[in-house]
């Protein structure tokens, strides 16, 4: 027998309408959506081919972490969650820079890369698509939510396996390093919170590195300061035992008056 289409399936789910309550109709409509969702998809078109190569070495492309939206919307499965995909899909070809860019949500990434922009240029296309994205789907709380790492820049060729395959575990593995480098500029008052706290951290990385480098040339300089300022440090560190407590505060400072004999008669031994 020919299976039905989903529009089919949801079809006959609705035709009833008149008889059933509109909470059955809910699940009558979930079920059917459910039940494509599990059907394995045999059928591969140009489009889909393409998105199992997202690029070679070199080429920049742009992950949005959709987990912190999925957490508020009620996880990865059920309308809400379905919506969001759909919203993906539809703001990245309308804000697109050019028809063969290509956008493809894998597990709880939503992917985007940009064949004419420079990284720069994608990093903030990528942005104001994260930002339509949110705002769509959570109104203005996604304004104030403080997801620094929403989106990462990352090297296709270091995401991908050697036939241009994604490859998730590598992927998170560029996620947790904080992704690709990308130069944006200072926020505006009026940007949401996760571009400020993300510029903030940069700025946070970029000064460490600097206070490391200032650090390295003053050992080079003066090696013995260091290392004499490194032991003070770890000897702070070690826990004296009962034999260095000579060289603590003394408790009592007055002249000692016992004697040097003790008196024993009438203490019961």
């Amino acid at each position: 027998m020919k299976k039905k289409s989903l529009f089919g399936k949801i079809a006959d789910a609705l035709r009833d309408a008149d008889e059933e309550s509109p909470e059955d109709i809910d699940k009558d409509v979930e079920s059917a959506v459910a039940e494509i969702a599990s059907q394995v998809v045999t059928s591969i078109d140009a489009d889909t081919v393409f998105h199992s190569r997202i690029g070679t070495a070199g080429d920049t492309v742009f992950v949005m972490d959709l987990n912190p939206i999925f957490a508020i919307v009620g996880g990865v499965t059920g309308r809400a969650a379905q919506g969001l995909l759909e919203c993906c899909d539809r703001i990245f070809k309308q804000r697109r820079d050019d028809p063969l860019d290509r956008g493809m949500v894998e597990v709880t990434k939503f992917i985007m890369r940009f064949t004419r922009l420079n990284d720069e240029q994608g990093f903030h296309r990528a942005a104001m698509i994260v930002n339509e994205i949110g705002v769509y789907v959570l109104s203005d709380r996604f304004n104030t939510m403080e997801v620094p790492d929403i989106l990462i820049a990352a090297d296709a060729g270091d995401i991908t396996d050697g036939n241009g395959t994604l490859n998730m575990a590598k992927l998170d593995g560029v996620i947790a390093s904080g992704g690709k480098p990308v130069t944006s500029g200072e926020p505006s008052e009026g940007d949401p919170q996760w571009v400020k706290l993300r510029y903030l951290n940069k700025a946070r990385e970029q000064q460490l590195v600097a206070m490391k480098g200032n650090k390295d040339t003053a050992r080079n300089k003066d090696p013995e300061w260091v290392e004499g300022k490194g032991q003070s440090k770890l000897r702070k560190m070690i826990k004296r035992n009962g034999l260095d407590r000579r060289r603590g505060k003394k408790i009592f400072t007055s002249q000692d008056n016992r004697s040097g004999q003790m008196e024993r008669r009438g203490r019961g031994y």
